[in-house]
């Protein structure tokens, strides 16, 4: 890393060289994924509104913690969910910073709520498992059919359990089948 230090500084260089050096870093050694010849794979071109509000979300540090130090953001937060809840049959919600944060508090949700034990399909997202782990509660991962989806029949007894199908593996890209799941909790993952 060319410009960069190998042991920690005593010193710094200042905010504008320090921006400088990191602008042309991330500028010239990132995957340019907005490019005509990139293919997206997990993380999709970014749009330039996009990057230019997270810019305008970091300046202003819109920690979502209190409605005190975010009122804009939490009002937007609330908004946004009353509009998308009842397309997935929901009242209410609460944004995430990613798919590992959200399977985590879904999963913990559904413990609260009284499942005993996580299923998903061995090729669900490795947070899927983690949060399992985390909350103490049993993971079973469940063979894939040909196509690659979650072969519904190895499922077995889902009573108790939060079955989790996802909407575009990470590896593949496959969509398990959607259909309801004989089961109180059902998290659907997208990707």
């Amino acid at each position: 890393m060319q410009g960069f230090p190998t042991e920690l500084p005593l010193h710094g260089i200042g905010d504008v060289a320090a921006f400088a050096l990191f602008s042309t870093a991330i500028q010239s050694r990132s995957a340019k994924l907005g490019d005509v010849h990139a293919l997206a794979h997990m993380d999709p071109p970014p749009l330039g509104i996009a990057a230019r509000l997270v810019g305008l979300n970091a300046e202003f540090n819109q920690n979502m913690l209190h409605r005190e130090v975010s009122p804009f953001a939490t009002e937007v937060e609330v908004r946004v969910i009353d509009w998308l809840g009842p397309l997935f049959g929901m009242r209410c919600g609460h944004f995430c910073s990613g798919s590992t944060l959200a399977n985590l508090t879904a999963l913990w949700r559904a413990r609260e709520a009284g499942a005993q034990c996580v299923i998903a399909s061995a090729d669900a997202h490795i947070s899927v498992a983690k949060a399992a782990h985390i909350l103490g509660m049993p993971f079973r991962a469940v063979a894939v059919d040909v196509h690659g989806r979650l072969n519904r029949t190895q499922l077995g007894d889902v009573k108790e359990a939060a079955v989790v199908l996802t909407a575009g593996t990470t590896g593949r890209g496959v969509i398990d089948a959607l259909e309801p799941v004989a089961c109180r909790w059902v998290l659907i993952r997208p990707l």
